[in-house]
């Protein structure tokens, strides 16, 4: 510090966050602002050198705050180059600003600690500081830990906190609990920052408090992704020197970054060795008074690499040029950098000598592979040519699969969902895992269909929305969804990935094969067609045709690679005008470097034209005398594509005749009929609409066609054409009785049910095609395309054959098109009904109701109109009611539009009757009744409290609650003096079964009306899910839900099947929940704004609920549905669960039954071998304690060797129950079914054969089982199944508890059960369990004596067979099975 006294200083502010600059010069008296947060240092300079040069204030003070490393730099040149000498001021005069401010007295030798915000600003950040009492003066102690922990230990003698620092109140409490009385806050006075200057000018200290300057900075020391040093010389005194020894191993590169304290680090030096060599080396640091510090680096030691599989990379930027390097173990030596040519780089590459030999050359690009570029390195390859890395696809591919971290048996399928670059739309695939990778099978949105597969990996660039969750879970309903995102890739992933490549080795498992991934387009006049070659490899002489018309065209030849949608053009050729038939025939070529070679010719050709159109060859004026002339009974059908091209087709009985003119809109098109219809005999005009409509554009048809007064018009949905020809075409009637159903699938799949006079749509889904199958009894299956460039490959259409045989199945190519649209349009007007083949047409509209605040959505499905909804709604108190409609066709694009709104004249309580009208297609509306006006109905809630019991009153219509505390639940339910029927909803959780009854029946006695008990998780978890918009849950998936706005918040898993949402499994610990479920990808979580998201949930796609405005109403719904036992709430929620475990005892046995989360009424019937003991003990205790109380014990007279069959129940007041079914006595036959898959058995002392057989069952011309059974796994695995006992356990879940071992294919089918394919048969589970049962004891009657006519059979804890199916297995054997459990 400077020992003159200047009668003025001036000094540089670094804004909080790095964004503006402030100049101030001070005087004794005063600060004068020059210059006031302007954008660049160099402007705060330039003001400040007007008013005060550094003639006259030769030095500038200068805090940087949490500048990084370069900005510092940068700042200091700056202020050099104005003339003046810099003095930064570091975290060594805050740490004397905050003693100066706390006046402490220290002695020698005494340690303190300083929490606070970096340069007094509370928006930079905080850190720890600590220094120690040396003499008259403070030595940094140089923490620059972030944790708190590891403070503990010192002997602190004082502690101060900033009270400005915020966000940090558990690091704070913690100080306070540890040190005590040493503990203090400070509240920093604001004092300008000159104040403290003047003082260390005129003193050298701060108010007597003297922190000399230290060297203040951290070093990392970086030379590969898994291999960094770290030191600081945070407490050294400038000037200082220190040196580090760094074992490089073969590294390339050294890195060298830095940071000031709490500051991010930032490069400040990189040494690049450009001869590959093992080595350790020595860095001297030395930091002088410029406050930066300089680096000497020396070798130590060097030895060569031997043996290390090495490799040359040619890399591109569109910016730099070409670039070179020797790759070795992941490290990058440079040999070539920013040359102009790819010649140059490989010419530098020869002339590198490795220690090892190159096992290849790997090709990529700063840009998506860039042709032209990728060209001219093919043709730069030295001779002879290496090995090449060069697949973008195979790279892309791969680290897809390695991010998503997928596990899957060989020859499993997996369909990939991959997010365009440009987020517009996803790509399907399918791969099959194979021993060494994954090889690709095909592309398109159709291919999946054709395979069995249960996982689907959705590869995205940075994360997922809810949106497109749900929509790629619509897409594959019941599937795993898993995801891959490409934000996480790690560093020299490139480097590994093409060394393995190279090498030939599988990548950990997740190496997909070599392939080409690309994706032609043959384009010929107004034909093209679609060469997919995304998983073939390099190919010769490949002819494509496409007929021409007599013009002039362009012939042209481009190409994608898969997931990617830039366009590459290969070749393209002018073709003159001809007077013959003839067209295009292209000859394609790829060779292995990924290089095309094309050949465009024109030939002549015999190709018919169509004979749907009349031919474009005719003359206006003919065609116009054929029209003007015909007496024939004509149809007009407009058509447009996005309402922005518009045509129109006239169908006579026989021929399609287009209508030659511009039509700017519709508009002109219906002008252009209605002009027409004068002078021909015009039956009427059918006019399609898209299933994507809004009502605004039906409301705009409707005018349209009103003010054109057009005869006889006839609205379909398009989609009806398209199915109508799609059955006409596969000839659907000779296949399908009335009654039976038939599928049409392209993009979607449509199930229609034949009816006496066509088909009628029952639904359109994304679901897998065997699925419907089943659940509709289909037997006759279309698969159509909506275009050439969507024609399916033959390998496509044979598999899917394949599999949904041996039901028929038939492929409709529109390039074979036979022209049954004049008889279809001509069917509207004659009588007829398109020979029984025309769907009828039909709407799918979702209404939404808003009153208040509340919204309450109801769906029509898919009718025919006119068509009525009617419901009845409580709107409370509110002055209108808005009915919208929307397609559910287009729910990614469109929003619900007002179709009618009420308006109320009085303020009061309305019960509503609304009835949503489709009049028309392109006329919705809505029509209200009143039915009731009166006080709002109410329901009583009673739940726990810290204090007590807490009772709330919650109405329909009112966002306000009122509470109350009472000390017990009785005094709760009497408090409100008169209930008039309400119902009440009790939290009986920690109630006994006596308490439990005594509530209800105080509540009944005390006029409320229809009760309800509920666990309190369920209140809880229902709580935050009423009080929040967002989440969702696709059918099949599973996902976590976590409170963290409050300290004691739980986190849930739940998971949505066909009937709803169920929790899983609830926890106060996350990462234990976590740990449990580890194949749940998502997290819902509830917290305020401040709140941060812990670590725990990493990996996880986490999506924020936001509040919403009606939580108190919406819980009022919910707890009314449950109270009604009805499904009428429709937002997501948990049904009322038992929330006990029932804990059975029999002598010294113990056996819970755990029905927790089971919604209520809850019964099942439950076995017990209770052997020999003298009674049963049946005990309750609930999920939130752990008292046990006794429910029920059934006591026996006699001693027997006893198996009981006994109900357990819990019903809507959750009273749990046991009745006592049947007592059965354990018969002398036994099989004991075990989990290591064999059936033991006990027959009685005459019984001659083996005392177990493999619980193995196979099927090919018959049913086999046993040793038998197990052979056949050898040669037919897939039709052998196993694990019978993992198959019945009650909690078996297809989706996700399947063994990567089993060959043979599982899946749940709906209410039915488990199902198993064995290739030529499929069958229950329960089914196959019958057959060895009933083989074992036709092996059991060879080897003894006597009839069995009763059988005991042992099945593991978990496995279950119930009782209806007992009774139906017995009677098909003739043998009464009698089961029980070990």
């Amino acid at each position: 510090m400077s020992t003159s006294n200047p009668d003025r200083i001036a000094y540089l502010q670094h804004s909080a966050l790095g964004t503006s600059f402030s100049a101030i010069v001070a005087i004794r008296e005063k600060d004068i602002r020059l210059a006031d947060k302007v954008p660049t240092v160099e402007a705060a300079l330039e003001t400040l050198s007007k008013h005060a040069p550094p003639s006259k204030v030769p030095t500038l003070y200068i805090h940087f705050g949490c500048a990084k490393y370069s900005a510092r730099v940068d700042i200091l040149k700056a202020v050099e180059a104005a003339g003046y000498k810099p003095h930064v001021l570091s975290f060594s005069f805050d740490v004397a600003v905050y003693l100066s401010q706390t006046g402490i007295k220290a002695n020698p030798g005494d340690i303190i600690l300083v929490m606070g915000a970096i340069g007094f600003h509370p928006s930079l950040g905080w850190t720890y500081m600590v220094c120690k009492k040396v003499d008259d003066h403070f030595e940094m102690l140089g923490s620059n830990t972030e944790d708190i922990a590891s403070l503990f230990s010192m002997n602190f003698k004082h502690v101060i906190v900033d009270s400005s620092v915020t966000g940090m109140d558990g690091e704070v409490a913690a100080l306070r609990h540890r040190f005590k009385k040493n503990f203090r806050v400070l509240t920093i006075v604001d004092h300008p920052l000159s104040m403290y200057l003047w003082d260390m000018i005129d003193n050298g200290s701060i108010k007597g408090y003297k922190v000399p300057e230290m060297c203040g900075m951290g070093l990392r020391f970086h030379w590969h992704k898994d291999n960094k040093k770290e030191f600081y010389m945070t407490a050294m005194l400038r000037p200082a020197k220190q040196s580090v020894k760094i074992d490089l191993a073969d590294s390339g590169q050294l890195w060298i970054s830095g940071t000031w304290l709490k500051c991010q680090f930032d490069l400040v030096k990189t040494y690049v060795f450009k001869e590959p060599a093992n080595r350790i080396v020595e860095v001297t640091v030395t930091f002088g008074e410029d406050y930066f510090p300089k680096f000497d680096i020396t070798v130590v030691e060097k030895t060569a690499i031997t043996n290390v599989p090495v490799f040359f990379e040619i890399y591109h930027s569109t910016t730099e040029g070409f670039n070179g390097f020797y790759i070795s173990d992941k490290r990058l030596y440079p040999v070539a950098y920013h040359v102009k040519s790819a010649c140059e780089v490989f010419e530098a590459m020869t002339k590198h000598a490795g220690t090892t030999k190159s096992i290849g050359i790997d090709i990529c690009y700063d840009q998506f592979y860039p042709f032209d570029v990728h060209k001219e390195i093919i043709a730069a390859l030295p001779t002879p040519r290496p090995k090449v890395c060069c697949s973008p696809t195979q790279y892309y591919l791969t680290m897809i699969l390695k991010l998503s971290e997928i596990k899957c048996y060989i020859d499993e399928y997996v369909a990939l969902a991959i997010r365009r670059h440009d987020g517009s739309y996803y790509e399907f695939g399918v791969l099959q895992k194979t021993a060494n990778g994954f090889k690709g099978i095909g592309t398109g949105y159709s291919f999946p269909r054709s395979f069995n597969f249960q996982k689907v990996v959705i590869a995205v660039t940075k994360g997922i929305s809810n949106c497109c969750w749900n929509n790629v879970a619509s897409t594959f309903p019941g599937k795993e969804l898993i995801i891959s995102d490409w934000s996480k890739l790690p560093d020299d992933t490139r480097a590994d990935f093409s060394r393995h490549q190279l090498l030939g080795t599988d990548f950990d498992g997740y190496m997909v094969e070599q392939h080409l991934g690309m994706k032609f387009v043959f384009e010929a006049g107004d034909k093209s067609v679609e060469i997919d070659k995304v998983f073939e490899t390099a190919f010769d002489n490949h002819v494509e045709k496409l007929a021409l018309g007599n013009g002039k065209c362009t012939a042209r030849l481009k190409f994608t690679l898969y997931g990617n949608p830039l366009e590459h053009f290969v070749k393209e050729v002018a073709i003159p005008a001809g007077n013959e038939a003839r067209c295009a025939v292209l000859t394609l070529s790829v060779d292995e470097y990924l290089i095309p070679t094309a050949e465009i010719k024109v030939e002549m050709t015999s190709i018919p034209i169509p004979n749907d159109f009349i031919a474009k060859a005719l003359q206006d004026g003919t065609l116009q005398f054929f029209l003007t002339s015909s007496d024939s009974p004509v149809v007009f059908a407009p058509c447009c594509t996005d309402e922005q091209e518009f045509s129109m087709f006239m169908y006579y009985p026989n021929v399609t005749a287009p209508i030659n003119g511009n039509f700017p809109n519709r508009a002109s098109l219906y002008a252009r009929i209605a002009k027409d219809s004068k002078n021909l005999n015009v039956l009427g005009v059918v006019d399609h609409y898209p299933d994507k409509f809004t009502v605004s554009e039906r409301l705009h048809r409707r005018q349209l066609l009103n003010q054109a007064n057009l005869p006889n018009v006839i609205t379909v949905n398009g989609c009806c054409l398209l199915y109508s020809l799609e059955l006409a075409r596969a000839n659907a009637n000779k296949h399908v009785a009335v009654g039976e159903t038939a599928i049409v699938m392209s993009d979607d799949i449509a199930i229609l049910k034949r009816t006496p006079t066509g088909y009628k749509l029952l639904d359109v889904s994304k679901r897998d095609v065997l699925e419907l199958c089943n659940e509709y009894g289909t037997n006759f299956i279309v698969l159509f395309t909506l275009g050439e460039h969507h024609i399916p490959t033959s390998e496509i259409v044979r598999r899917l054959k394949q599999r949904v045989a041996p039901r028929k199945f038939v492929f409709s190519d529109p390039t074979h098109d036979t022209n049954f649209l004049p008889t279809y349009y001509h069917s509207f007007f004659n009588g007829g009904d398109f020979d029984g083949l025309r769907v009828a047409d039909y709407l799918n509209i979702e209404f939404t109701i808003t009153f208040g605040n509340e919204k309450r959505a109801f769906k029509t499905g898919y009718v025919s109109w006119p068509h009525n909804l009617s419901v009845e709604i409580d709107i409370g108190e509110a002055m209108s009611v808005d009915v919208a409609a929307m397609s559910v066709a287009d729910f990614m694009s469109i929003k619900p539009e007002v179709v009618k709104t009420f308006k109320m004249k009085t303020k009061e309580r309305r019960l509503v009757a609304l009835t949503m009208q489709i009049l028309h297609p392109y006329d919705l509306t809505a029509k209200m009744d009143v039915l009731r006006r009166g006080d709002a109905p109410r329901i009583v809630m009673i739940q726990r409290h810290l204090d007590g019991f807490c009772q709330s009153v919650l109405t329909g219509n009112s966002s306000k609650v009122e509470s109350e505390v009472f000390p017990t639940a009785e005094a709760a339910i009497k408090s409100c003096t008169s209930p008039h029927g309400c119902p009440l909803v009790i939290d009986v959780a920690l109630a006994t079964v006596e308490e439990r009854v005594k509530l209800f029946d105080l509540a009944k006695q005390h006029g409320y009306g229809a009760s309800l008990g509920m666990h309190s998780i369920c209140l809880d978890i229902n709580k935050l899910l009423v009080s929040c918009d967002g989440f969702e849950c696709a059918v099949g998936d599973s996902v976590f839900l976590t409170d963290l706005s409050q300290p004691s918040g739980r986190s849930f898993a739940i998971q949505r099947d066909d009937a709803g949402y169920r929790l899983v499994r609830a926890s106060k610990n996350f990462e234990k929940l976590r740990g449990a479920l580890p194949a749940i990808r998502r997290a819902f979580i509830v917290k305020d704004a401040d709140t941060i998201v812990p670590a725990a949930y990493d990996g996880l796609n986490v999506v924020i609920l936001m509040p919403t405005s009606s939580a108190t109403t919406s819980l009022y719904q919910f707890l009314a549905s449950s109270i009604a036992s009805n499904a009428s709430f429709s937002r997501p929620h948990i049904a009322n669960f038992a929330g006990i475990v029932f804990t059975v005892k029999w002598g010294k046995k113990t056996q819970n039954v755990e029905i927790g989360f089971a919604s209520v009424p809850y019964s099942d019937i439950f076995v017990f071998h209770v052997e020999t003991a003298e009674n049963l003990k049946i005990n309750m205790t609930s999920l939130s304690s752990s008292k046990s109380e006794l429910i029920k014990q059934f006591n026996f007279k006699t001693p027997a060797n006893r198996v009981l069959i006994v109900k357990l129940a819990v019903d809507r007041y959750l009273k749990p129950s046991a009745t006592l079914i049947r007592a059965d006595r354990v018969p002398t036959v036994g099989l004991k079914f075990t989990s290591d898959n064999q059936v033991l058995i006990h027959a009685g002392a005459d019984y001659t054969g083996d005392d177990s057989i493999p619980a193995y069952l196979s099927f090919t011309n018959e049913f086999k089982v046993g040793v038998s059974a197990q052979e056949n796994l050898k040669t037919c695995p897939k039709a052998v199944v196993y694990d019978i006992v993992r198959l019945l356990a009650n909690n078996f879940d297809p989706s996700i508890g399947k063994d990567p071992s089993w060959k043979f294919r599982v899946w749940r089918e709906g209410e039915t059960g488990i199902m198993v394919d064995l290739v030529k048969t499929r069958a229950l589970v329960t089914t196959l369990f019958a057959i060895i049962v009933k083989c074992t004891l036709t092996y059991i009657n060879q080897h003894c004596n006597g009839a069995i006519e009763e059988v005991g059979i042992q099945l593991p804890s978990g496995s279950v067979i119930s009782e209806d199916m007992r009774c139906e297995i017995s009677e098909k054997l003739g043998v009464n099975l009698i089961i029980y459990y070990y």
